[in-house]
């Protein structure tokens, strides 16, 4: 027997002109709702009803709206709200090492520090990160955010999770550290999330103003490309004295993170690598360039996007938040089980 795979749920109708809506429940729905994709429609009981090929699809907000071929007006679609979009496991595409689809993590075992604590029953998509849903014999279900400092390993041969004991967990935060002129700029770090996750000590969070570390009469921390040129370079004295300042919290060297328009873009992936870290170190610069003798600190160099910022700082708050965000996410997903 054929073996389809859910990739979406009808949610509503949208227009006259016989479109819906599909709450999609896959990482792949650009491909998956994509012109000449070919799918299948199941009822709410899970009985196959035909199959369908999509002639549009875009997305707009958490959702794909969606146009079937031989499907003309809203009539036609009104009735299926509430079915089910599957895919055909022939339709599937391989992926990559690493990767695997949501219906071959379902019913995976979920350990803790080798204790078997429950099994994956559902996965839910509130935001940025899959959310899955561990059923516990005899408590409640719990919420585990799919981010890699809680889910160590997902082993899908052998149908097991493992995942951070909140014991562990709940004992590690992280230090970040911030090289700028302009420390004031980072006050917003102290509100909201980020805020919070100071207050509950799952973060230290320091600013230094190299300037201060300057040794000129004038306390200027520029100064001219060596062999001339345009603009100035940021110097290299004010930013070594003032890394040799700071502590390092553990035996894992820090990373150190040269904010810079010619560097390696932002990304999620990103985020989640930065957020199993124990110290990070962000430089924020605010002249033409950097001394090169700077860069032998650093151990990555990083840039939000094709743009010209006025300095590193607004770049830094960006990339901390998404960071943080992270960390928070698995500290208070507990609270949420």
């Amino acid at each position: 027997m054929e073996k389809f795979y859910k990739v979406g749920t009808i949610v509503n109708t949208q227009g006259l002109q016989g479109e819906v809506r599909v709450m999609p429940s896959t990482d792949f729905a650009q491909e998956r709702f994509s012109k000449g994709a070919v799918l299948a429609l199941f009822d709410d009981k899970d009985n196959y009803i035909q199959d369908l090929k999509v002639k549009s699809g875009r997305p707009q907000k958490n959702f794909y709206v969606v146009k079937f071929e031989g499907f003309y007006h809203i009539n036609d679609v009104e009735k299926y709200k509430g079915y089910i979009v599957k895919i055909a496991e022939e339709n599937q595409e391989d992926l990559d090492d690493g990767e695997f689809y949501y219906h071959e993590i379902i019913g995976s075992d979920v350990y803790e520090n080798d204790v078997l604590i429950g099994q994956i029953s559902e996965i839910l998509q509130p935001g940025a990160n899959d959310v899955w849903v561990v059923k516990r014999k005899g408590k409640r279900d719990l919420l585990l955010p799919y981010i890699p400092p809680v889910v160590l390993k997902v082993d899908v041969a052998q149908h097991r999770v493992e995942w951070t004991s909140w014991k562990d967990w709940m004992t590690r935060n992280m230090r970040i550290d911030i090289l700028s002129i302009f420390p004031e700029m980072f006050g917003p770090l102290n509100q909201s999330i980020v805020g919070k996750a100071q207050d509950k000590g799952i973060l230290e969070l320091h600013t230094h103003d190299f300037r201060e570390n300057a040794t000129n009469k004038q306390r200027h921390v520029d100064d001219m490309p060596y062999g001339g040129g345009q603009g100035m370079l940021l110097m290299p004295q004010p930013i070594f004295d003032t890394m040799d300042k700071i502590p390092q919290k553990s035996e894992k060297p820090a990373r150190v993170i040269l904010l810079d328009p010619a560097g390696k873009k932002f990304d999620q992936k990103m985020a989640e690598e930065l957020s199993q870290e124990e110290q990070l170190i962000f430089i924020c610069g605010h002249y033409e360039g950097y001394d090169e003798r700077i860069k032998t600190l650093v151990t990555d160099e990083v840039s939000l996007g094709d743009f010209v910022l006025t300095g590193g700082e607004v770049a830094a708050t960006v990339m901390i938040d998404a960071v943080v965000r992270l960390i928070t996410l698995a500290f208070w997903g507990k609270r949420c089980s």
